[in-house]
């Protein structure tokens, strides 16, 4: 059985919202705010539900007032012995965790990934401990956050650590 809910975000995605702001990007404030809610949604779906989204990327965060809000569920899978045996499970293009893009290995932490630097061209090398890259203007909880976001599955932090963070604790 299936629930799907519909929910009207005046604001588009925050793929569109990010846009508005060309090359300054959004002020830390907000992305602050955003990270908190996405690391909220993922750590239900997380260890409440079970569930792996798959496809975590700016157009499948979709904002209402000042809300950001997990959507776009079709990659989404309950993570059973069956799925992380059986099934072949991609994300989308850059945003695909390297485990995932090159062994097919899914655990929760294909959820956190960050964004160029995990592209299928770093495939081949995914247990190594190369960050993403750094904003020169952010606070330092931002960039120990962003450390989280590190290519090697075996390091990088889950949303029950996460949820944690500095960062994200407004």
């Amino acid at each position: 059985m299936y629930t799907v809910l519909f929910e009207y975000c005046s604001r588009s995605s925050l793929s569109d919202h990010i846009l508005k702001f060309g090359q300054n990007g959004l002020p830390e404030h907000e992305v602050r705010r955003y990270t908190r809610d996405i690391v909220h949604g993922l750590y239900y779906m997380h260890c409440n539900a079970r569930y792996i989204h798959g496809d975590i990327k700016s157009r499948n965060i979709l904002l209402s007032s000042n809300t950001a809000k997990l959507a776009s569920f079709g990659l989404a899978r309950k993570l059973t012995a069956e799925v992380l045996c059986e099934e072949e499970i991609w994300g989308s293009g850059q945003y695909t965790s390297p485990e995932l893009a090159r062994d097919g290995y899914l655990s929760w932490l294909a959820d956190i990934t960050g964004k160029s630097s995990f592209t299928n061209a770093y495939k081949h090398n995914c247990n190594n401990e190369e960050k993403p890259e750094m904003p020169n203007n952010i606070s330092r909880e931002g960039k120990d956050f962003i450390k989280c976001l590190i290519r090697s599955p075996y390091k990088r932090r889950p949303t029950w650590l996460l949820i944690k963070h500095p960062f994200v604790c407004l």
